[in-house]
C-alpha cells in the first residue's frame, strides 16, 4: 500500500474518518528526549467536519508545542485557562473559522479537536513533547505510545468527557512512520527495537532506529551496553536558572532479608493470547528464584480476586511446586480488570511478622480506576512491583502506582525476554530499602519537583528546582539504608542559551513540577510556562476570510483507535525468524483469537456500568447543587444516548423524562403550552442551563453545541420561567 495514500476509514455512520497518517520524530540528547508527533488530516467527506482524536503520550512526556498548517498558513498555539480556551475554540466554530483545541483528557491522554476542517482540505497538527529518559541497570528504553487499549470500568467516573473518550475499532488501519536519532552516549550502545522490524543507519555522530508500521502498539526502543553516570546540567530560565542533576545512586550490598512477596496475575479477558502466556512465564521464573525462607502467595484477579491454597507460606519444594502447578493453568478468563479490588484483598493479607511484603503483580492495566488504585496502595506499607506486559499496556497508572508505592514497573513487549526483566526486578526487591532520601541544592530554590518515592542501585533518579540566581556548587544525593550515604556531582555544564531548544528543560522540569503546586497557584504557573495541564488547554484560531467560512455547525467525527495488537488474544506480535524485529501486523487483518461467536466481539464497554461511585459531588454543600449535578448527569446519559445513536437532540418531553425530576417533566410542558415555545428548543435550553450552573461537563460536545444553537432562540420570558423552576 502506498504510504503517502493510505485507503479510507469510514466510522459506523459512513463518514470518512480524517485521519490518515502518523509522523513521529525523535531525538534522545543524553537523557532527555525530544519527539515531533504530526498527524496528517485529510476531509474527503462533502461538508465541514470536526475531527476529535484522543491519543496517549508517556507519563512523564511534558507538551511543549501544539502548530497547525492548513495550505500555506502556520500557525501556533497558545495555552490557556481551560474553560477560555474551550470558549474560545467554541467561538471560532460558531463564527465558520477554523480552530484547533488541545486538551489534557486524563493522566497520559490527551484530545486533539480540529474544527471546521472544510470539505476537501488537508491540514497537519503537529504536537512537540520534552521527556527525561532513565538510565536502569545498564539500558535505556524508549516508548512512544500510539493507541489506548479498551479499558474496563466508567471513563465518565474517571472524568472523561463523551467526546473524549478512546473508543476502538476492529476495522481502524492508520499507517505510522517513526524515527529516533540516538545521540552523545546512547550512540555508543546497541540499540534494538522489540516492538517493529526497524531499520538502523549510523552516523559519526549518532545512530538513527526507523520504521513503518501501524498506531497498534507501543514503538519501543531498548539501548543497551551502556555506562552510566551521574551529572547535572544549568539552564537559563527568563532572568533565573533552572538545575537537573541526574544520579546514579550505589548501594553498597544485598539485603538477606527474606522475602515475603504475594504474586498477583491478571487473568481478565484483556489479557487473552500473548500476554497471558508472558504472566505465566514470569510466575514460573519468579518462583524458581525463590529461596526456602522466602514466604510467596499467588492470587489470580478480573472481576474478582482467587487465591491459590494453601496462601502465603514459606517456599520450600512442595509450595513452590503448588504455586508452579496452579499458575501453569492460568486463563484469561476471569472477567475485568478489577485492580482495586485485588490490590485490597491482598493488601489485607499481611505478611510475616516482622518482615515488610511486596506485592508483584503482572499486568497490562487496562481500567478506568486508576485514582482509586493509586490512592488505596498508597495508604499501604506495602511496595508494588509490576511487570506490564502486552504492545500497549497502560503505562501511566503502572507507573504511577509503582512509584507511589516505593516500588519499580518494568514493561515487556511480546517480543521482549521476560526473564530479562524479572531479573531486574528481582535485584530491586533484593536491595536494601532506602529511607530519607533528600537533595541539598548549593542555593535557595524557588521551585522544585518532588522527588520519586523509591530509590534503587544503578538506576538514575532526577533532581529539578529553579533558581533566582545562577546556583554554584554541588548538589548531593543523600540517603540511608544500613547507613548513611551520599552522592554529589558539580553543576559545570550549561545548556547553550542560543541553542533553538533553550527553553525545554526549563519547561519539562516545570511540567514535572506543576501537579505539585497549591491548587490556586497551578493555573498561572502553567499559563507562564505554556503547559497543557488539568487546569489549562491549548488553542489557535485561523480566521478565514468571510466567503470561506463555515455556514453550519461542523459534523463530529471521531478518530476511533486500532485495537492494540494482542488484545484480548486479537492478532499477536510475533517474531520474525531472524534477527529480534518484530512483524507488525495491523488488527484489521490479522485473524481474530477470541471463540468463535456469531457476530464481532465488542470492545466497547457500556458506560452505564459504574463500578467506581463517583464522589466528585460530595465536597459541594447543600442539596440543591448535589441534586443539580445529579440531574445534569441522567440528562447527559440520555442526551447522549440519543445524539450518538440518531445524531440529534431530544424531541419530546417522553424522551428524558425518566431523567429529570417528576414535577419538571409537567411544569416544562406547561411552559410550552402558556408560552407556545417548541419544546425541543426547550429541552435545548435546559441542557445548556444545566451545564452552565453545575459542576459537571457530562454532555457529548457536538450534542451540547447544537443545543446551544437551538437554544438562543427561545423567547426570554420563556427562559425565566425555566430559570425559576431550575432554581438558577
Amino acid at each position: 500500500m502506498n504510504m503517502a495514500e493510505p485507503a479510507m476509514m469510514r466510522s459506523e455512520d459512513g463518514t470518512d474518518v480524517p485521519l490518515v497518517e502518523v509522523v513521529g520524530t525523535a531525538r534522545a540528547d543524553g537523557l532527555l528526549l525530544h519527539t515531533t508527533i504530526r498527524q496528517r488530516y485529510v476531509n474527503r467527506s462533502g461538508r465541514n467536519i470536526e475531527a476529535v482524536y484522543t491519543f496517549p503520550l508517556p507519563r512523564s512526556a511534558v507538551l511543549l508545542g501544539l502548530a497547525f498548517t492548513l495550505g500555506d498558513r502556520h500557525l501556533a498555539g497558545r495555552v490557556a485557562e481551560r474553560k477560555a480556551a474551550e470558549q474560545a475554540y467554541e467561538d471560532a466554530i460558531d463564527d465558520g473559522d477554523s480552530a484547533v483545541l488541545l486538551e489534557r483528557t486524563g493522566d497520559g491522554l490527551y484530545t486533539v479537536s480540529v474544527g471546521n476542517l472544510m470539505a476537501g482540505e488537508e491540514a497537519t497538527v503537529e504536537l512537540r513533547y520534552g521527556e527525561l529518559l532513565s538510565f536502569v541497570q545498564g539500558q535505556v528504553r524508549i516508548a512512544i505510545p500510539t493507541t489506548v487499549a479498551p479499558r474496563y470500568g466508567s471513563a465518565a467516573a474517571a472524568g472523561v468527557h463523551p467526546h473524549a473518550v478512546p473508543e476502538a475499532d476492529l476495522g481502524a488501519s492508520y499507517p505510522a512512520r517513526f524515527s529516533i536519532e540516538l545521540a552523545g552516549p546512547l550512540a555508543d550502545g546497541t540499540a534494538s527495537c522489540p516492538s517493529h522490524a526497524a531499520r538502523q543507519q549510523r552516523t559519526d555522530a549518532s545512530v538513527v532506529v526507523s520504521l513503518y508500521g501501524h498506531l497498534d502498539r507501543d514503538f519501543v526502543v531498548v539501548v543497551d551496553g551502556l555506562a552510566g553516570r551521574p551529572l547535572a546540567t544549568l539552564a537559563r530560565d527568563g532572568d533565573g536558572w533552572v538545575a537537573l542533576a541526574s544520579f546514579l545512586p550505589a548501594l553498597d550490598r544485598a539485603d538477606d532479608a527474606p522475602l515475603t512477596l504475594k504474586v498477583l496475575v491478571d487473568c481478565s479477558g484483556s489479557m487473552a493470547g500473548d500476554s497471558i502466556g508472558q504472566a505465566r512465564t514470569a510466575v514460573a521464573r519468579l518462583v524458581e528464584r525463590l529461596s526456602p525462607d522466602d514466604c510467596v502467595s499467588v492470587s489470580a484477579f478480573g472481576s474478582s480476586v482467587v487465591h491459590a491454597p494453601p496462601g502465603l507460606r514459606k517456599a520450600d519444594a512442595a509450595h513452590r511446586a503448588a504455586c508452579l502447578g496452579w499458575s501453569e493453568a492460568l486463563q484469561a478468563d476471569l472477567g475485568g480488570t478489577e485492580i482495586e479490588g485485588a490490590l485490597a484483598s491482598l493488601f489485607r493479607h499481611g505478611g510475616a511478622e516482622g518482615r515488610h511484603a511486596d506485592v508483584f503483580m503482572i499486568t497490562d492495566g487496562e481500567t478506568w480506576a486508576g485514582d482509586a488504585i493509586v490512592a488505596l496502595a498508597r495508604a499501604q506499607d506495602q511496595r508494588v512491583f509490576i511487570v506490564a506486559v502486552g504492545a500497549s499496556p497502560a503505562e501511566s497508572l503502572l507507573s504511577q502506582l509503582a512509584q507511589a508505592t516505593g516500588g519499580a514497573v518494568e514493561f515487556v513487549t511480546p517480543n521482549e525476554s521476560i526473564e530479562a526483566a524479572l531479573m531486574r526486578l528481582y535485584a530491586r526487591l533484593r536491595q536494601p530499602r532506602a529511607a530519607d532520601v533528600t537533595v541539598r541544592w548549593p542555593a535557595t530554590v524557588d521551585w522544585q519537583v518532588p522527588l520519586p518515592g523509591a530509590l534503587f542501585a544503578g538506576e538514575t533518579l532526577h533532581a529539578l528546582a529553579r533558581f533566582a540566581a545562577r546556583p554554584d556548587g554541588e548538589v548531593r544525593l543523600a540517603w540511608r539504608d544500613d547507613a548513611p550515604r551520599a552522592q554529589a556531582v558539580p553543576l559545570a555544564r550549561e545548556w547553550p542559551a542560543a541553542a533553538p531548544d533553550a527553553d525545554t528543560l526549563p519547561r519539562v522540569a516545570a511540567g514535572l513540577a506543576v501537579a505539585g503546586l497549591p491548587e490556586p497557584e497551578r493555573g498561572r504557573f502553567a499559563e507562564r510556562y505554556q503547559l497543557v495541564t488539568p487546569d489549562t488547554s491549548m488553542v489557535l484560531v485561523l480566521e478565514r476570510d468571510a466567503d470561506e467560512r463555515a455556514d453550519a455547525l461542523p459534523q463530529s467525527v471521531k478518530v476511533r483507535q486500532m485495537l492494540a495488537a494482542g488484545w484480548g488474544g486479537a492478532g499477536t506480535v510475533v517474531r520474525l525468524t531472524m534477527g529480534s524485529a518484530a512483524y507488525a501486523q495491523p488488527i484489521s487483518g490479522a485473524e481474530m483469537l477470541f471463540s468463535r461467536r456469531t457476530s464481532p466481539p465488542s470492545v466497547r464497554y457500556d458506560a452505564s456500568v459504574d463500578l467506581y461511585a463517583d464522589q466528585s459531588f460530595e465536597s459541594v454543600t447543600g442539596y440543591a447543587l448535589r441534586q443539580r449535578d445529579q440531574v445534569a448527569r441522567d440528562l447527559a446519559d440520555r442526551v447522549n444516548e440519543i445524539w450518538s445513536r440518531d445524531g440529534r437532540l431530544p424531541r419530546s418531553i417522553a424522551e428524558v423524562a425518566q431523567s429529570l425530576p417528576a414535577h419538571w417533566a409537567s411544569e416544562i410542558q406547561e411552559a410550552c403550552l402558556l408560552d407556545g415555545a417548541d419544546v425541543s428548543m426547550l429541552i435545548a435550553w435546559i441542557i445548556v442551563e444545566i451545564a452552565r450552573v453545575s459542576d459537571v461537563e457530562p454532555f457529548d460536545r457536538a450534542a451540547f453545541r447544537e443545543a446551544r444553537r437551538i437554544a438562543q432562540n427561545l423567547p426570554e420570558r420563556t427562559a425565566s420561567t425555566l430559570r425559576r423552576l431550575l432554581g438558577t
